[in-house]
């Protein structure tokens, strides 16, 4: 099994952006079954006093498919959601995911953020590149690096976004999300730099499969969003 995971809070429900990663489900379902895998989808969502009321949208999606979903709270005394304090929150939610798939003894996650976009045939593809976390292409990040010979296709060796990664069983039991404050590493960028430490390598990133972040990139204090913590 494969667990396609995302992590949500509240604050980013538009009905819009929290259902981008499941868009093309079904046909990920089918390439996955292809090559041999069951996929689960799995959200964890950070609640609030609205309890799940904002992800009305998103569960209605869910139950469509093969999924299941966890909720998790952070009460750090925050007053609003803010650039300083929101990673906190993501790697939480996806430390929750690595929780979920190893209950389920899944081979791999794949991580997508809720608001990017993926192809249906992600997973056989960059199931291809058969190494621990492998990453598909984000444009609207611009990451580059080496070049990895030995592919009939464009595969490059950088660290990548989160939102749209494939990891490993045996790295996932291993490591966790994090951000690494002493290094200025936050959480993309620190899950490289501790999977090379511990072995795996770097993350190798297949360019021609490529996701759409469907909103812009920007400082969450810019985005036109409700960040008010709601207790």
């Amino acid at each position: 099994m494969i667990i396609v995971g995302s992590t949500c809070a509240s604050w980013k429900c538009n009905g819009i952006g929290e259902l981008a990663w499941l868009r093309h489900a079904e046909e990920m379902i089918e390439d996955a079954a292809s090559v041999g895998h069951e996929l689960l989808f799995f959200a964890t969502l950070e609640t609030d006093a609205r309890r799940q009321t904002p992800f009305i949208g998103l569960l209605d999606r869910l139950e469509d498919l093969p999924s299941s979903f966890w909720t998790f709270s952070l009460d750090d005394g925050a007053k609003e959601i803010t650039t300083m304090n929101r990673l906190v929150r993501i790697c939480t939610g996806r430390n929750l995911i690595h929780e979920k798939a190893l209950r389920e003894f899944a081979s791999h996650i794949l991580f997508l953020d809720t608001d990017t976009e993926v192809p249906g045939d992600s997973i056989s593809k960059l199931l291809e590149l058969n190494h621990p976390v492998v990453g598909g292409e984000v444009p609207n990040y611009r990451l580059r690096g080496p070049e990895v010979t030995g592919f009939p296709f464009p595969v490059q060796e950088h660290w990548n976004t989160a939102g749209f990664l494939l990891v490993q069983r045996d790295v996932f039991t291993r490591i966790r999300w994090r951000t690494d404050h002493q290094l200025g590493l936050s959480d993309d960028p620190c899950f490289d730099h501790d999977a090379h430490a511990a072995g795996f390598g770097h993350t190798w990133v297949r360019k021609d499969v490529v996701g759409a972040h469907i909103e812009a990139l920007c400082p969450v204090e810019e985005r036109e969003a409700d960040r008010k913590v709601h207790w």
